[in-house]
C-alpha cells in the first residue's frame, strides 16, 4: 500500500512590534510632542507617518544635568536613523520630537534658535550644539515665540524641566553689572551684543567702533567666515590675546582691544560666519555697557 504524504506550509503571523513613548498635544491645530527612548526611536519612527518638519531634541541623561541637542528637520524619520548611526551621537538615550499643522520649516528653525538660545544660558548644552549659522528672520521669529511657548508646556507636561532656571531664587546679582568691560577714554557711545551665551561690547571712539576687551567670541568659524577674521583669530590667539573662556566652552575670551570697521563687521568677526549680526547689537549710548537679560 502507498501512503502518500503531503505537507502544508503556513504562514506564521510575525510578533507585533511593542515600543513605549508619551505623547501630549494642545488640540487639532496645536502642536504635539512625543517622547521615546533610543531603543524604541526606529520602530517609533517606522509607525508614525513623521515625514514633515519638526522640531526635535536628543537627550543625554547620563550625567547630573542632561545634555541636550535641538534640532530640526523635514524628515524625522530620515533624520533620526542618521543620528542614530552616527558614533558620535552614541550619548544620547532619549529623544523629543515636536510638529504639527503650525511648524513648517522655518518654524522649525525659529523652535531650534529659541531653544538653542535658552539652554545655553542655563548650560544645557554646548555652544555650538545643533545651531545653524543662519539665524530666522526676526519676523518668523516674533510669529513664533508663542509656539515656542507652547512647545515648553508641552515639555513640561512630559515631566521634563529643561527649560526652567532652577537657580533663579538664589542667585546674586553682580557687583559690577559693567564687568568685565573697561570703558576706553574719550568713548562717546557704546553698544551691547548678545546672542546665546556670546557677550560683547564695543565703543565708538573718533568715529571708529573698538570691540572692548573681554568680549567673547565663537571658539570655531564657519566655512564662510571672511579670510581675514581668520587670520585676526589666529594671529590673537599666537600672541596670547585671545584664550578660552572659563565660563563658556566653546567661547574664546578677548584680552585686547580690536579695531572694527563697523558694528556689523564686529558680530561677524565674534560669530565666525559672513551673516550680518547687526540686530545682535543694542546702542545704549553714552551708558558703558551692561550686561543684557536673556528671555
Amino acid at each position: 500500500m502507498n501512503i502518500k504524504t503531503m505537507t502544508r506550509l503556513r504562514p506564521v503571523e510575525p510578533a507585533p512590534e511593542v515600543f513605549k513613548f508619551k505623547i501630549v498635544g494642545l488640540g487639532n491645530d496645536g502642536p504635539t510632542a512625543i517622547m521615546c527612548d533610543r531603543s524604541d526611536l526606529s520602530t517609533l519612527c517606522r509607525r508614525l507617518p513623521l515625514r514633515t518638519p519638526a522640531f526635535y531634541v536628543l537627550i543625554g541623561s547620563h550625567a547630573t544635568t542632561p545634555i541636550l541637542r535641538p534640532g530640526e528637520t523635514c524628515d524625522v524619520e530620515g533624520r533620526m536613523r542618521t543620528h542614530l548611526h552616527d558614533p558620535h551621537l552614541n550619548w544620547f538615550d532619549r529623544a523629543l520630537i515636536v510638529y504639527g499643522p503650525a511648524i513648517d520649516k522655518s518654524r522649525a528653525l525659529a523652535l531650534q534658535y529659541f531653544a538653542h538660545e535658552r539652554l545655553l544660558k542655563l548650560g544645557r548644552c554646548r555652544l555650538g550644539s545643533g545651531a545653524d549659522a543662519e539665524s530666522p528672520t526676526r519676523s518668523v521669529l516674533t510669529k513664533s515665540r508663542p509656539l515656542y511657548e507652547q512647545m515648553r508646556l508641552l515639555v513640561g507636561a512630559l515631566g521634563e524641566d529643561w527649560f526652567e532656571d532652577h537657580d533663579i531664587a538664589t542667585r546674586e546679582e553682580d557687583d559690577d553689572p559693567m564687568a568685565p568691560y573697561e570703558a576706553p577714554e574719550g568713548a562717546e557711545r557704546f553698544a551691547v551684543f548678545e546672542k546665546g551665551a556670546l557677550r560683547a561690547a564695543a565703543a565708538l571712539v573718533d568715529d571708529e567702533w573698538i570691540l572692548l576687551a573681554g568680549s567673547e567670541i565663537r571658539d570655531r568659524t564657519q566655512p564662510s567666515a571672511r579670510r581675514s577674521d581668520v587670520a585676526t583669530r589666529a594671529k590673537l590667539f599666537r600672541s596670547g590675546l585671545l584664550k578660552p573662556s572659563p565660563d563658556h566652552p566653546g567661547a574664546m575670551v578677548l584680552l585686547c582691544d580690536l579695531r572694527v570697521t563697523s558694528l556689523d563687521a564686529a558680530g561677524k568677526f565674534i560669530v565666525g560666519n559672513r551673516s550680518s549680526l547687526t540686530r545682535f547689537w543694542r546702542d545704549v549710548g553714552d551708558q558703558a555697557p551692561s550686561r543684557l537679560p536673556l528671555f
